[in-house]
C-alpha cells in the first residue's frame, strides 16, 4: 500500500486488497458467531455485500486506469506474490462484484434457523471464496514464470487451466452417467 494512513493516495490496487482482507475478516467473524442466525443473516452478509459494491466501484473506475502491479511478501522463498490490476481483470473484478453483491443479498434472506450447516461456517465458506476469486483474477505468478522470460497474460492461463478441467469432468461425468 501506498500510505497506510491516507487512504485518498491508494491506488486500485489498494481498494481491491481491502475488499479481499474485509472479506476475510467478514468470514472469520461468521466462525465467531457460528449458530447467532440473524447476526449472519442480518449483519455479516450484506456487510459482504457493501463491501462487493465496492469492489464494483473500484473496478469499474480501474477499467478506464493503466495498470498496476503489487509484490506481496507471501508465497515461496524466491517467489513473492504478484499481483496486476489491468482493464481485463478489472472487468472481471467488476462481474465479481456485481453477482456476490446480489448472491450475498439473496443468502441474507435464504438462511433458515435450525436447518443444516451453521451459518457461520457458511459465512466463513462463502467470503473465502469470495476473496480466493479476487485473488485469482489478481495473481500474475504462475504466467510470469511458466514461459519466462516470455509473459503470459494471467487470463489465458486461467482459461487454458480451469477449461481442461472442465472438459475432464464433463467427459467423466459422461462417463459414468452423472448428472447436474
Amino acid at each position: 500500500m501506498t500510505s497506510l494512513f491516507h487512504p485518498a493516495s491508494w491506488i486500485h490496487l489498494d481498494w481491491v486488497l481491502l475488499v479481499v482482507v474485509a472479506w476475510l475478516l467478514i468470514g472469520l467473524s461468521g466462525i465467531v458467531a457460528l449458530r447467532r442466525f440473524r447476526l449472519v443473516a442480518i449483519v455479516l452478509f450484506p456487510l459482504g455485500a457493501v463491501f462487493s459494491l465496492v469492489l464494483l466501484a473500484v473496478a469499474l473506475s480501474a477499467v478506464f486506469a493503466g495498470p498496476e502491479t503489487a509484490i506481496l511478501p507471501l508465497g515461496l522463498p524466491q517467489l513473492p506474490f504478484h499481483l496486476r490490476l489491468d482493464s481485463l481483470s478489472a472487468f472481471f473484478l467488476m462481474v465479481v462484484g456485481l453477482v456476490s453483491a446480489g448472491v450475498s443479498i439473496f443468502a441474507a434472506g435464504y438462511f433458515r434457523q435450525g436447518e443444516g450447516t451453521p451459518p457461520g461456517l457458511m459465512c466463513l465458506e462463502y467470503h473465502v471464496f469470495l476473496a480466493s476469486i479476487a485473488l485469482l483474477v489478481l495473481a500474475d505468478v504462475l504466467a510470469r514464470v511458466l514461459f519466462a522470460p516470455q509473459e503470459l497474460p494471467v487470463g489465458v492461463l486461467t482459461a487454458v487451466l480451469g477449461g481442461g478441467y472442465l472438459l475432464w469432468r464433463v467427459y467423466r461425468d459422461a462417463d459414468t452417467g452423472v448428472r447436474a
